[in-house]
This record gives structure tokens, C-alpha cells and sequence, in this order.
């Protein structure tokens, strides 16, 4: 399935590159050179793409380095400091805001789906993770079939909700009590407290609020998947020339390796929170990663 995702994200790629070339003026672009500001949607607890650091309170993450990227890259394509102006945005409200264009792009760990396609545009896939479940590990719940019959919670506006409610409307989850949470930090909260018997949720988000609980052991992450999530940044609907923008910043990032370089930082080995690249993904990225001009951001 991981690799039916790659390639659904290969033929996304070969339809951004050949596709009609963009016509008009592109709100987005004029508006970030006219004021010098790119207004970029962040999660306070997607960790490790995008959160709130507890000691300076400002946003921290993998894609909040890729943001700093976009806006070094703007800056040098306006040729004047373009500056990036945070806005708290959670899972319910992160569309409607790009929608009403109340931001120019949300940066964190959204999943790219053909519906979420049909009122947004998406950058270039750049990591894939899985939903699955996490329980409380002194609890008997380790197999699909177990969580019937069980209190379920999941975040509001998300594809793990949207995946979770298809198993139980096809029946392979039966008499599940589904938990409509509000952030992933309740959920985990809830899921410790015994108010839910298990947390659904991208399995590199659960991989991480596992490690950094005070008591990891208390706590299992089960061996199955029920949806893939191939993440993808978010931004408005014609606006080609600023989706290009960041889809060439994505593509320039991995062939100077500053791409690597943060995840790293951030996922790799020696990384603040270790995870595992997923099978195949790294030949997706070397695929996008096709040469380009040294000075691109000047076209």
C-alpha cells in the first residue's frame, strides 16, 4: 500500500510539471511582494512538523524549518526580507482558512486526499505515515477485532476520523463508540486517563507522544493500519505560480540536501525524535528531486 501511495504521489508530480501553464496574475505572490509577509498556517501539537515550543512559546518542527525555507527563497526571489507571519490554526479550521484565504499556506502534517482536492491545492507529497491506534499497554486490545466494542477517539476534520468512520460503516468495526476530539494533545490525555480505550491517529504522531511520555512502557502502538496518509502542504486554489514556488523550494531542499539536513534535526537517528524514513519513500524523493538551476528563485 506504501507503494501504491508513492506512486499516486509520482503522477501527481508528472501532472504539476506538465500541466497547463498558469494564466493571470496569482493573488498569493503579488499580495507576499507587496506587503513583505507570508502568512503560514501552524499546529500547536503535530509533533514533530509543527508545534509549540513550552519554553519560548513560538513554533518549532520539520515543516516549520521548510517554512523558514520558503520565506529565504521568497526573499530572494522579491530581492527584500519577506517575513512569516505565524497563525495558530488547529485540524476543524486549517481549510476554511485557506479557503477564505485567511492564510497562504498551512505547513504541519496534512494529509493530501482527492476530496480535501476538490476545495484546496496541495504541494508535492513530502512524507507518508499510516493511521493506526495507540492503547494503554496493560489493556488486551492488539488486533482489529479487539476494538469493537470499544470508546475510540479521534481529532475533528481529520482523515483518521474519515478512515475510522468508513471501518465502522463497512462493518469491520462493530459498536465502536467514536469520540470526537478537539486536539491530539486531549486525545492523549483522555487515552491515559481510561476515558478512551484507544487513540486514533498518524502513527508518527502517536510514535512520538509515545516518546515523550514520562512512562513510554505504559503505552502500544497496535501493528496494523486502517489508512495511508501521504502528506503534502496546503495552499489555495489558483494560485499556480506560489504552489510552483513551493514545490520547487521542496525540490531545491532535497538536491542541496537541506531537506535531509532537517529531517535529521528533527526524525533522524541522533534526531529530537527518531523516525524511521518508510520503505520506498526515499526513491520518491530522489524521483521529484530532477535538477535545477542554481538560481531558480530568480526566474
Amino acid at each position: 500500500m506504501i507503494k501504491k501511495i508513492i506512486n499516486i504521489g509520482l503522477t501527481l508530480f508528472l501532472l504539476i510539471i506538465c500541466g497547463a501553464a498558469p494564466g493571470g496574475s496569482d493573488e498569493i505572490m503579488d499580495r507576499i511582494e507587496r506587503t513583505g509577509i507570508i502568512r503560514i498556517g501552524f499546529r500547536q501539537d503535530a509533533i514533530p512538523f509543527a508545534y509549540l515550543d513550552p519554553v519560548s512559546g513560538e513554533h518549532i518542527g520539520f515543516s516549520v524549518d521548510m517554512a523558514g525555507l520558503l520565506a529565504e527563497n521568497l526573499s530572494k526571489h522579491f530581492r527584500k526580507k519577506i517575513r512569516i507571519q505565524p497563525v495558530v490554526i488547529n485540524t476543524e479550521n486549517r481549510i476554511p482558512l485557506i479557503v477564505k484565504h485567511e492564510i497562504d499556506v498551512e505547513m504541519g502534517s496534512s494529509t493530501y486526499n482527492l476530496e480535501r482536492e476538490q476545495t484546496v491545492d496541495f504541494s508535492l507529497m513530502f512524507f507518508i505515515s499510516e493511521t493506526t491506534f495507540m492503547v494503554r499497554s496493560q489493556s488486551a486490545i492488539r488486533t482489529m477485532d479487539d476494538i469493537n466494542g470499544k470508546t475510540v477517539g479521534a481529532a475533528a476534520g481529520t482523515t483518521n476520523l474519515s478512515a475510522l468512520q468508513s471501518m465502522v460503516q463497512i462493518k469491520r468495526l462493530k459498536s465502536v463508540n467514536i469520540k470526537i476530539i478537539k486536539t491530539i494533545s486531549q486525545g492523549f490525555t483522555d487515552l491515559k486517563k481510561g476515558v478512551i480505550d484507544a487513540l486514533c491517529l498518524d502513527r508518527t504522531l502517536l510514535n512520538v507522544m509515545r516518546i515523550k511520555d514520562s512512562d513510554p512502557n505504559a503505552l502500544t502502538i497496535l501493528n496494523f493500519a486502517i489508512s495511508y496518509e501521504p502528506y503534502a502542504y496546503i495552499v489555495p486554489e489558483n494560485n499556480s505560480d506560489f504552489r510552483d514556488f513551493l514545490n520547487n523550494t521542496i525540490r531545491w531542499s532535497l538536491n542541496t540536501n537541506r531537506f535531509y539536513e532537517i529531517y535529521g534535526r528533527w526524525m533522524g537517528a541522533t534526531g529530537e525524535y527518531p523516525i524511521k524514513m518508510p520503505p520506498g519513500f526515499k526513491e520518491y524523493l530522489n524521483v521529484i528531486a530532477f535538477p535545477m538551476k542554481p538560481s531558480w528563485w530568480e526566474d
